[in-house]
C-alpha cells in the first residue's frame, strides 16, 4: 500500500495499479503424510495427473439462436462448463473456429476462483461456432480499459490540489477532505470505456455516471482530465457530452426520497477499485458506506462493467433490504421519451434529443428486468425503482450522433430494440458434443 503525502495530515490510501493482491493457494496434496516410497510415487503420479488435467483444453459450442447477425456478441463460459481446469487460473487463451481470440477470466466476487471466461465474436444468423479455451497467457491488444488516476504529491491550495502528478491507482480510499472539483482525482472519479463510448462516475456524494462521447475507437480516457485539457470542449477524440446536474446522469444509482429519485448525498466513506482491465471486459467497483435512508443508514456496493465492442455498461449492486434504491437517466427539456413494448423479460427506458453539452442529439437508455424494477418519471429523472435492493442488476448505454452510424430517432429506436432482443436471447454456450 502506497500513501500519497498530503498537507494537514491528509493521507490518501491507495494501491498502485500494477499491484496484485496476494491470494491464498491450497497445497495440491494437503495433509498427505509422505513416509513411504510408494506413497511418494503415488503422490507424484497424482501431481502429474493433476497438472495434465489442469492443462486440458475446454471445447464448447456457442450458438446465436436468433435469425439475425450479431457483431461482437458476448460469449460467457460459466464455471460449470470449465471442467478439469484449475479455476484459480486467471490467464486464458481462446480460439473461435480455430482462430485465436482475446479471452478473459472473470472473478466478480473476488474469492480467487473464476466465475466465467469471456470473449466476443461475430455471428451470422443462427450460427454455431466452436470455442476452444486453454489456461495460459497470450499477448493481445485491449478494446476496453478502466482508469483511476489520482494526483500524488500535490498540495491543497484553497479549494484545489495543485503541484502534484496524476498516477494510476488500482484502489482509492477517498479522504474525508475530498470535495467536488478539488482536482484530486482525474475526471472526478473512476472511468471506463470501450471502443464505442466512455463513462465516468463522480466519486463523491453525487455518485452518478456521466458520458464521454467518442469519435474514434482508440482508448483515450487514461490521458483525459489530467489538468491539461478541457474535456467539456469538443476535441478530436470526443468530449464530455452530458450535463448531469442534480439528476441521476446515465444509469446512475440513487435513492427515492419522497417523490424524487435523488443522488445519494454525503456518506460516511467512499472507496473505488479497478477490478478488471481488459482485453474483453473492464470493471470498476465503488463502495459507499453510510448512505442516508430515512432515519437510518445503509451501505451501497456497485460494480460497473463494459465489454469490447459494446456501448452497454452492466451494473450489479447491493444495498440494505429496506433501501429504496433506484437507477435512472437525467431528463432534459425537449427530449423524446421512449419505452419498450411489453411482453419480454427485459424492458428499457430511454430518451433522445438535443441533450448533449454542445446541443447535439444524444440518446440515453436504461435496460432492466420487468420482474425486478418498476419505471417512474419524477420530472428530473426517468428512473426505475428496484424491488430487491440486495440483488440489483441492470444496464445502461449512451449514443452520440458523432460516435458512429446512429444519427436520428428512428436509428436509435432500432438500436434499442436490437439490444433488447440480445438481452432476451444471449449467446447460448454448451459443451461440444
Amino acid at each position: 500500500m502506497r500513501q500519497l503525502a498530503m498537507p494537514s495530515s491528509l493521507c490518501v490510501r491507495w494501491t498502485p495499479s500494477h499491484a496484485k493482491p496476494a491470494r491464498a493457494v491450497k497445497p495440491p496434496v494437503g495433509g498427505l503424510m509422505l513416509r513411504h516410497p510408494s506413497a511418494l510415487a503415488l503422490a507424484a503420479s497424482l501431481l502429474v495427473a493433476g497438472v495434465a488435467q489442469a492443462q486440458t483444453q475446454v471445447d464448447l459450442v456457442a450458438e446465436n439462436t436468433e435469425p439475425v447477425a450479431r457483431k461482437d456478441a458476448l460469449i460467457e463460459a460459466p464455471a460449470s462448463l470449465l471442467t478439469r481446469v484449475d479455476r484459480r487460473n486467471l490467464a486464458w487463451t481462446a480460439a473461435v473456429d480455430g482462430r485465436p481470440a482475446p479471452a478473459q477470466a472473470i472473478d466478480r466476487n473476488g474469492d480467487g476462483f473464476i466465475e466465467a471466461v469471456v470473449l466476443v465474436a461475430d455471428f451470422r444468423p443462427n450460427q454455431r461456432r466452436r470455442i476452444t479455451l486453454r489456461p495460459g497467457a497470450a499477448e493481445t491488444s485491449s478494446r476496453v480499459q478502466a482508469v483511476l488516476n489520482v494526483q500524488a504529491g500535490a498540495t491543497k491550495t484553497g479549494e484545489t490540489f495543485q503541484g502534484g502528478r496524476f498516477e494510476p491507482a488500482a484502489r482509492l480510499d477517498v479522504p474525508a477532505e475530498h470535495t467536488v472539483h478539488d482536482n484530486l482525482i482525474a475526471m472526478e472519479g473512476p472511468a471506463w470505456e470501450s471502443d464505442k463510448v466512455g463513462y465516468r462516475l463522480y466519486l463523491d456524494g453525487r455518485n452518478v455516471t456521466d458520458v464521454y462521447g467518442k469519435k474514434q475507437p482508440e482508448l483515450v480516457l487514461h490521458r483525459i482530465g489530467l489538468g491539461q485539457d478541457d474535456y467539456h470542449a469538443e476535441a478530436a477524440w470526443g468530449m464530455d457530452v452530458l450535463k448531469v446536474g442534480e439528476a441521476l446522469g446515465v444509469g446512475g444509482l440513487g435513492v427515492v426520497r419522497g417523490a424524487m429519485a435523488e443522488q445519494i448525498g454525503q456518506v460516511d466513506s467512499i472507496s473505488a477499485a479497478v477490478e478488471a482491465n481488459g482485453p474483453v471486459i473492464a470493471a470498476v467497483r465503488v463502495d459507499d458506506r453510510g448512505v442516508r435512508v430515512g432515519d437510518g443508514r445503509t451501505d451501497l456496493t456497485a460494480r460497473y462493467e463494459i465489454t469490447a465492442g459494446s456501448r452497454l455498461t452492466w451494473v450489479r449492486a447491493r444495498a440494505g433490504a429496506d433501501a429504496p434504491l433506484a437507477a435512472g437517466l437525467v431528463k432534459h427539456p425537449g427530449v423524446t421519451v421512449l419505452q419498450s413494448a411489453s411482453g419480454g423479460d427485459w424492458a428499457y427506458l430511454a430518451s433522445w434529443g438535443p441533450q448533449a453539452e454542445n446541443r447535439d442529439d444524444l440518446g440515453l437508455a436504461l435496460f432492466y428486468r420487468v420482474d425486478e424494477a418498476k419505471p417512474a418519471d419524477d420530472g428530473r429523472s426517468l428512473y426505475v425503482r428496484f424491488g430487491e435492493p440486495q440483488n440489483v442488476r441492470y444496464a445502461f448505454a449512451a449514443v452520440w450522433t458523432k460516435d458512429g452510424d446512429i444519427h436520428d430517432l428512428a436509428a436509435f429506436r432500432a438500436e434499442l430494440d436490437r439490444t433488447l432482443a440480445e438481452l432476451e436471447h444471449p449467446i447460448r454456450v454448451a459443451p461440444l458434443r
